[in-house]
């Protein structure tokens, strides 16, 4: 293919690619052989390769995407080395890709010019164009962190298939605006930092104080949990979804074996609108192997379950604005709450109180 290729043309090329039968296979449009190439895969999704040695992206998006290896060619056998960036399988991004092979061209792919240099000048637009097609880094965490506690919550009532819809129902985070648990008359919010302290960031008083829109509310808890990048240590996002759902149900397989029962649909369909209308959520199904959900996350400290309605929480509360020119729920502030306020807050173990309190509310419920 020469270098003049024009959107449409590639565009019409990459639409008019077949889409393969088995999970290993891909369809190849090169526009350069062996140095630029858009493909399709059995799944409906779109891939990039730009071939030739490992590339060092500069933003976080892009360096979460790109993923450097040496692919097989099914056609030929024949092998190469190259950076792959898989988007995601909607419609539009045939679009997207055949756009970002242009730019790849016009920035001078497959001429005499180094390829870190192509990359740099084209990446701007590949991180635009991916910053729909994942969660955000900050979105990844803070679903960690919630599933994390959905984990314990499920844990206190192992060997009680019966209860395990009742857990998933506490679970709110995917609801924009809605506390993150609610199990019962206590309400439990999850925030999570990357920093060895239990720092946070506060986007109103309602987010640290009993909430008066919330009739049955009459206690809230918030826990802190600490995650940062690790090589080896910690989980990944896929792995934690997949312990989940072993909880609440069989063994469900992997790639495209994998079956979900009811229950386990509920859960994936949950985790999948975490993150709201900015970004594509992650869906288990098709992401678990994506290298941007690859990143390992370990604890940087060991997870710390306040009492916000205890009065020696010192921190900015409703009362304090109340008779001011100010909107309590606009008050935006870093919380920096320390790892022992007093015998009782921090909870000597997260989470035993939390099975403790969803045992207390199954008994109440039955």
């Amino acid at each position: 293919m020469s270098g003049d290729i024009t959107f449409e043309e590639l565009r019409l090329s990459l639409e008019g690619l077949a889409q393969p039968a088995r999970a290993d296979e891909r369809s190849v449009f090169w526009i350069f052989p062996k140095v630029l190439g858009l493909a399709k895969t059995s799944s409906g999704r779109v891939e990039i390769f730009i071939g030739g040695p490992k590339l060092h992206p500069r933003t976080p998006i892009v360096r979460r995407h790109l993923e450097h290896g040496r692919w097989a060619i099914t056609e030929s056998a024949d092998e190469f080395d190259a950076s792959r960036i898989v988007l995601p399988s909607q419609p539009h991004f045939i679009a997207v890709a055949a756009l970002l092979g242009v730019e790849l061209v016009q920035a001078g792919i497959g001429k005499p010019r180094p390829l870190q240099d192509v990359l740099d000048e084209v990446e701007p637009l590949l991180e635009l164009a991916l910053l729909r097609s994942a969660l955000s880094e900050e979105f990844i965490l803070g679903l960690m962190g919630e599933l994390l506690c959905l984990e314990s919550l499920l844990d206190a009532v192992a060997g009680r298939p019966d209860a395990r819809l009742a857990i998933l129902d506490m679970w709110h985070g995917h609801q924009v605006g809605q506390r993150d648990f609610v199990v019962g008359s206590t309400s439990i919010e999850i925030k999570t930092t990357q920093l060895e302290s239990s720092t946070h960031s506060i986007s109103g008083v309602h987010q640290v104080e009993i909430d008066e829109r919330l009739p049955s509310e009459k206690r809230l808890l918030l826990l802190s949990v600490g995650l940062t990048q690790a090589q080896q240590e910690g989980r990944t996002l896929p792995e934690i979804v997949q312990r989940i759902l072993a909880q609440l149900g069989p063994d469900t397989g992997s790639g495209a074996t994998m079956e979900f029962t009811p229950l386990q649909q509920r859960f994936l369909d949950d985790v999948y609108r975490y993150g709201g209308a900015g970004s594509r959520g992650y869906d288990h199904r098709t992401d678990s192997a994506s290298k941007a959900y690859s990143t390992r996350y370990k604890t940087t400290f060991t997870p710390r379950l306040y009492d916000l309605t205890d009065e020696d929480v010192l921190i900015l509360r409703r009362r304090n604005v109340d008779g001011l020119f100010v909107r309590p729920d606009s008050v935006q502030y870093t919380l920096d709450l320390p790892s022992v306020i007093n015998g009782r807050n921090p909870a000597a173990n997260w989470k035993q109180t939390v099975s403790d309190l969803v045992r207390s509310h199954q008994n109440v419920a039955s």
